[in-house]
């Protein structure tokens, strides 16, 4: 076998004795003794002056920016239309409110007109169980008169107050709702989703709103108005409770309406510590057709803003049938002195005829659609003829 075909052999390794005892003879190399010793643990650590430089530039960049929309969203608020009965202080709060809604995406900043807020301080008080509840301020100051909308009345017209029902449940048919001229009073649900969502966006269009009362439906009508409803045997302490649980739903509405047709009100000693809790809170009252007039007559007593629905549109129907329906409303409403109330449900047909139904009387110039406040003289309440 030749030495290139020869397999490789691992020398044997050395007596470590031996080893020793020769280098402790030999005189021992600097540079092997330090080629030999034990490397030193290196440990590399990120800078901290970078990190800290750009925290520090960042910070910078957010509160500048913050201040820049602070001074653009003070810029752009309006104060709230009925500034002449508010205090100073009053007036920063709305400001303040104005501004968190914009802060939050609910509100678009507004440039031209003036804008109205959702609330007004002295007309709420906080409650930890119900949210803020409606209250009639120190100075006598009322719901149904601090947030009604400001419509000049022209005389000689036929007056018409148009109510869409039921918001707050369907988003698309809420936003077909807010997209109605101002005019419209729009009514939502206390069942509804992101109900102060839509009131300021509501309020920011200039809408009325009011808030729905579900009732205890009749017992041949199958109809289950919710866990809410106020009904009749339930007892005073949980009216009480479910009548405070809807009103804490949202801010901004001038009173209630009665949903649908119900005996609830039938029960003087059940449905009239209601009436007086919603007088004492400066609410109006819309009761529905179907409602005895005792109801009316009591809210009357107390002082309290209250009309009757004259007329709804709560059933599918075809366009045909709501047409010819709102042909026979126009010729009622151009004879009658008082105002004409009709509900609307938001059905996409019902909705559509309704838009072109407001278009014409528009157009025509003999009718005017007024919000519901306008029913009521603004100093005594009173439901008055034009």
């Amino acid at each position: 076998m030749t030495s290139k075909d020869a397999p490789f052999v691992a020398p044997p390794p050395q007596d470590s004795s031996q080893g020793s005892s020769q280098g402790s003879s030999d005189e021992s190399d600097p540079a092997e003794s330090v080629a030999s010793a034990p490397l030193p643990e290196i440990r590399l650590h990120q800078s901290r002056g970078g990190m800290w430089h750009r925290l520090y530039v960042w910070t910078w960049i957010a509160t500048l920016s913050v201040i820049g929309f602070l001074v653009l969203g003070l810029k752009t608020m309006s104060l709230h239309s009925y500034r002449g009965d508010l205090s100073d202080r009053e007036q920063v709060s709305l400001q303040v409110d104005r501004l968190l809604a914009i802060l939050r995406g609910q509100v678009v900043p507004m440039t031209e007109g003036e804008a109205v807020v959702s609330m007004i301080p002295s007309l709420l008080e906080s409650t930890e169980l119900y949210g803020m509840l409606p209250i009639r301020s120190a100075d006598g100051n009322s719901a149904w008169r601090a947030y009604r909308a400001r419509v000049p009345l022209t005389p000689g017209r036929g007056k018409v107050v148009v109510i869409v029902s039921d918001l707050g449940l369907d988003d698309l048919a809420t936003e077909r709702a807010i997209d109605l001229p101002p005019a419209v009073t729009l009514e939502f649900s206390p069942y509804g989703r992101s109900l102060t969502r839509w009131a300021l966006f509501a309020r920011e269009k200039g809408h009325e709103l009011l808030l729905s009362l579900p009732l205890e439906g009749l017992p041949e009508s199958g109809f289950d108005a919710g866990d809410l409803a106020l009904a009749q045997g339930q007892g005073a302490p949980e009216t009480m409770h479910r009548l405070k649980s809807m009103l804490g739903r949202m801010t901004g509405y001038v009173g209630v309406a009665s949903g649908n047709p119900s005996t609830f009100f039938d029960d003087r000693d059940i449905s009239r510590p209601v009436l007086q809790d919603l007088s004492s809170r400066g609410l109006l009252f819309l009761a529905a057709s179907s409602q005895t007039s005792q109801a009316l007559s009591y809210a009357r007593s107390l002082r309290m803003p209250a009309a009757r629905l004259d007329t709804a549109f709560s059933q599918a129907q075809t366009r045909e049938q709501i047409d010819e329906r709102l042909f026979k409303l126009t010729r009622r409403v151009q004879r009658s002195r008082t105002a004409t109330i009709v509900r609307f449900a938001p059905l996409p047909a019902t909705l559509d005829a309704l838009s072109a139904w407001l278009a014409a009387l528009d157009d025509s110039r003999a009718y005017q659609v007024i919000p519901l406040t306008a029913v009521f003289a603004p100093k005594s309440g009173r439901q008055r003829s034009f």
